[in-house]
């Protein structure tokens, strides 16, 4: 996503304040995405598809994790003029990819849960074509800019240019450039946020109706205990929703004019902080997870010792008998 140019940023430098905080959010991002995984994997969740859904979230955040510490590398302009402009546009070419691979798990995901809580169907013979599509389709947005080579520094770090040699100011707007932003990320993350918020909506409602009319008995344990385990994942569509909005307002803000250098500061934390988001939605879902097996442990326990004690009192009475006659 871009980060826009304000007033303060001279013509070819980067606003380094907005870097280094896009930067960090990333190695925060890293490092709640890999811890959150140990006891995923620790745990063998990854044998059940609504767990991989939540992988595939986590593994691609911790990518977007990476790209931003990378940008750090871009703080200084004079290095991509001099040295790495290859390098920048290599990177700018993953990061169009990552963030399109990312916003692919986020549809994915709030379909699943869709299809599941509304409709009462297991998508999972979907999964090949869920994790084909989120590789693939990415690429075709990510090779545009490099054939129309608009990929370069753009603000404070390298991604799709939007001026020519980082200048702000209309006389240097590459038109083609903004049109590729918003074709190639900010309308279709914009589509899909409006998507999932009325699909959200209806699960909550639904879920809650249900709730409410004890439905759920109907379908047998089974089904409500698989219901608490796929409704954690809305929180991967949730914090999607909520975070977009900033950067999506700075890329408008960004068109007409300069936008405020604590709007392009914020659009940087928001968009890290769907990284660390999707690493903080998993811990939780481990959470939940856990507290679900103690009570299903402590209640075969409990059962246990119900079946021993009626057993017990079972044999007191056959021997009650016995000594009677």
């Amino acid at each position: 996503m871009s980060s826009g140019a304000n007033n303060n940023t001279s013509c070819g430098i980067t606003d380094s304040t907005t870097t280094l905080v896009y930067s960090t959010m990333g190695g925060v991002a890293i490092l709640v995405c890999s811890t959150a995984l140990i006891p995923f994997l620790v745990m063998k969740l990854h044998r059940k598809l609504v767990y991989r859904l939540a992988l595939y979230q986590v593994l691609s955040a911790l990518v977007y994790g990476v790209i931003g510490i990378v940008q750090l590398v871009f703080i200084d302009n004079a290095i991509v003029e001099d040295v790495s402009r290859g390098l920048c546009v290599a990177i700018a070419f993953i990061h169009e990819y990552v963030i399109i691979l990312k916003l692919m798990c986020t549809i994915w995901v709030t379909f699943h849960i869709f299809c599941y809580v509304v409709l009462y169907r297991n998508m999972k013979r979907l999964e090949m074509m869920y994790v084909l599509t989120s590789l693939v389709v990415p690429v075709f947005f990510a090779v545009v800019p490099f054939t129309t080579e608009t990929y370069g520094l753009a603000g404070s770090w390298c991604w799709i240019q939007t001026q020519r040699k980082n200048c702000p100011g209309k006389d240097n707007l590459l038109i083609k450039g903004v049109a590729e932003q918003y074709a190639l990320l900010y309308a279709p993350g914009m589509i899909t946020l409006l998507a999932e918020s009325v699909a959200m909506v209806m699960i909550v409602a639904i879920v809650y109706y249900r709730k409410r009319q004890d439905t759920l008995q109907d379908n047998g344990a089974i089904q409500t205990k698989v219901m608490r385990q796929m409704l954690p994942l809305a929180a991967y569509p949730i914090t999607f929703c909520l975070l977009f909005i900033t950067p999506f307002i700075n890329r408008v803000y960004d068109v007409y004019s300069n936008p405020p250098r604590s709007l392009l500061i914020a659009s940087a934390l928001c968009i890290q902080l769907w990284s660390v988001a999707a690493g903080l939605s998993l811990w939780a879902h481990i959470v939940v997870i856990r507290r679900e097996s103690h009570k299903i442990k402590t209640a075969k326990f409990l059962k246990a010792e119900a079946d021993l004690h009626t057993s017990l009192l079972r044999r007191d009475q056959s021997m009650n008998v016995e000594t009677t006659v």
